[in-house]
């Protein structure tokens, strides 16, 4: 898998649309950096399972799979750079020892590395 699909398939997870199925999931927080802990698990909760089903209906082959791979974060979390959305990252087995070292610079992944990223 070269660099390209890599970008497709993280971005293509990241940017499948959750927000109908996150009007299902009530809070009273309009910020996402307001956020606690606490409530960023009850939504994930309630929106994870049909996210899933919402992207594997695309026939993405990653999303049928990717909640198999190493979590890199024990849940969501805002993530500046992504636009200030939720987001839980998966790695896949290639991916994961190197990107779990959470280097900032010199990063070099193997090849046949994705990453799935769940965007809220």
């Amino acid at each position: 898998m070269n660099t390209r699909t890599l970008l497709a398939t993280t971005f293509t997870l990241a940017a499948m649309s959750t927000s109908a199925f996150a009007a299902d999931c009530k809070t009273d927080v309009e910020d996402a950096f307001d956020l606690e802990a606490a409530q960023i698990e009850e939504i994930y909760a309630c929106i994870k399972d049909k996210m899933v089903e919402g992207y594997t209906k695309q026939g993405d082959e990653v999303a049928a799979v990717y909640r198999d791979w190493a979590p890199t974060a024990t849940r969501p979390a805002v993530a500046g750079p992504h636009g200030n959305r939720l987001l839980n990252t998966f790695a896949n087995d290639i991916a994961a020892e190197q990107y779990l070292k959470f280097e900032e610079e010199g990063v070099v992944m193997p090849a046949g590395s994705v990453l799935a990223k769940e965007g809220v």
